[in-house]
């Protein structure tokens, strides 16, 4: 028994569970009423099966646990009301939305899940959630009302600025190809409507997606030049304004909308709303210094 003690304290890889000791997956020695046995061969299995057993079983109730605790945001299709507004319950709600997107429209579904995923990891890498998981279980569970997700976040994310990032987040869903089908449209005008966004911010966000795929068409294409024209007009239109505005208006559309997405504004959200401000309003910066080029 001293060997063993001895062992366990200046070995950190092995540990002692029950009468065996283990060193990793690894059966070393059983302890009997005899004192100690170098295992048998059924002695090292059964010893691995008293490890990974165990193992085995919290994996299931963990992941039971989660699994119900994600269904209870969310019960015959609702998303409940009475969530306190917390990372974890923005974060479900936008996973519910991006699961009526891809319902919507199920070309691309996996480019879809990859631009979710990404978007995720960049601005929501310490949830614990399986986006991926999730998603699938509001497949399989009561078509989601996203109006119901939409009266959740107008209680709770009063700010006009940060309710546009919702619809930044499904424009991104809608876009992975660099286009949108007239469904895909319907339902980001329809969730325009009910989170109370004013449309021209939507054709400002789709717009910021046009820019940058015509950019990068530009890029890899020989005759980059052909773009430069359409470059410059989605420059314009994410300013919500028309290529030929004067530079007044201009530095005038650049004010208004440095009121809303400046990330001074944000300062007190989580670290995933603080990421989306700053890189939104990088965009609009970009397409403000290229238009006061143009004059």
């Amino acid at each position: 028994m001293y060997l063993i003690s001895f062992l366990l304290q200046i070995n950190d890889s092995i540990f002692q569970r029950g009468d065996t000791i283990f060193k990793g997956d690894e059966v070393l020695y059983i302890i009997t009423p005899n004192g100690i046995e170098e295992p048998s061969e059924l002695s090292t299995i059964q010893g691995v099966l008293a490890f990974i057993i165990p193992s085995i079983v919290l994996g299931v109730i963990l992941y039971y646990q989660r699994s119900k605790f994600r269904l209870k945001k969310v019960q015959n299709g609702v998303f409940r009301q009475n969530l306190p507004l917390n990372r974890d319950s923005l974060f479900e709600a936008y996973l519910c939305l991006a699961a009526v997107m891809i319902q919507k429209e199920r070309q691309d579904a996996g480019k879809k899940h990859l631009y979710i995923k990404k978007f995720l990891l960049t601005y929501f890498n310490d949830s614990y959630y399986n986006f991926s998981e999730t998603i699938s279980g509001y497949y399989k569970s009561e078509p989601i009302q996203p109006s119901s997700v939409a009266e959740w976040i107008n209680k709770y994310v009063t700010d006009y600025g940060k309710r546009t990032q919702v619809v930044y987040f499904l424009a991104g869903i809608s876009m992975v190809d660099g286009e949108i089908v007239a469904i895909e449209m319907a339902f980001l005008k329809e969730m325009t409507r009910l989170l109370h966004i004013k449309e021209e911010d939507l054709e400002s966000i789709l717009n910021t997606f046009s820019y940058y795929d015509f950019k990068k068409k530009q890029k890899h294409t020989t005759n980059g030049q052909s773009f430069t024209s359409s470059i410059l007009d989605s420059a314009f239109k994410m300013l919500n304004l028309n290529n030929g505005a004067t530079i007044d208006e201009v530095k005038s559309a650049y004010r208004k909308l440095a009121k809303i997405h400046h990330p001074d504004l944000f300062s007190t959200e989580n670290e995933g709303q603080q990421k989306i401000a700053h890189e939104r309003f990088v965009q609009i910066n970009e397409a403000y210094e290229l238009v006061l080029k143009s004059f």
